[in-house]
């Protein structure tokens, strides 16, 4: 259980990528005074604490009415992660809005935190690696983590400076692309076995 608990949070931890979303943050929220900032960034956490959330107390049932397997969950996931890593990587452009309320919720809380990638990873935590339990304790710790992170992204990008921070979005990238392959190469062996094609 503490395995799968600590491997779970650091998955989770990797894919909301808080450290490398510090740019954008401040991109977004330089215009606004540091109260603002600190509401806004507090109420993007807990909007993205919401939906991962409900993804996991129901994400499961959702895909279980639709005869969705695990197998399944895991290619899916890893696909949506290794494309979303992809993405991230490369720089795609971020949409910027100029309403607070707006930006609180997208692109802020979703995707920016609670994206596919987010949210897969919690579906995964919940339907095989640790269960709901874990899963729920996974996502309150990452939001305060992130939320501690975020809510002092001045001072650290004061201390370290922007270059170390897209440095260590780029680094994240690479290891949600490799835990991206690991999903991908999980569900299909999951999948060739439930077949009688390969013996794990």
């Amino acid at each position: 259980m503490p395995a799968d608990l600590v491997e779970s949070f650091l998955m989770l931890f990797v894919v909301m990528d808080s450290l490398g979303n510090i740019p954008v943050f401040n991109s977004m929220l330089e215009r606004f005074d540091p109260s603002s900032r600190r509401e806004i960034i507090g109420k993007s956490v807990l909007v993205a604490t919401c939906i991962l959330i409900i993804f996991s107390l129901f994400g499961m049932g959702i895909f279980s009415y639709f005869g969705i397997e695990m197998s399944d969950i895991k290619i899916a996931s890893g696909l949506v992660l290794f494309v979303l890593a992809l993405r991230e990587f490369f720089g795609a452009a971020e949409e910027h809005d100029t309403s607070a309320e707006r930006i609180t919720v997208f692109p802020l809380a979703t995707p920016l935190l609670a994206g596919p990638g987010s949210i897969s990873t919690v579906v995964v935590v919940t339907g095989s690696l640790g269960g709901l339990t874990t899963a729920l304790i996974v996502i309150l710790g990452n939001a305060i983590v992130s939320y501690a992170i975020l809510s002092n992204y001045e001072a650290i990008l004061s201390r370290f400076g922007k270059p170390v921070s897209i440095m260590t979005a780029k680094i994240s990238n690479l290891i949600v692309a490799a835990l991206a392959v690991s999903f991908i190469r999980q569900g299909l062996e999951e999948l060739l076995a439930f077949s009688g094609i390969l013996k794990i």
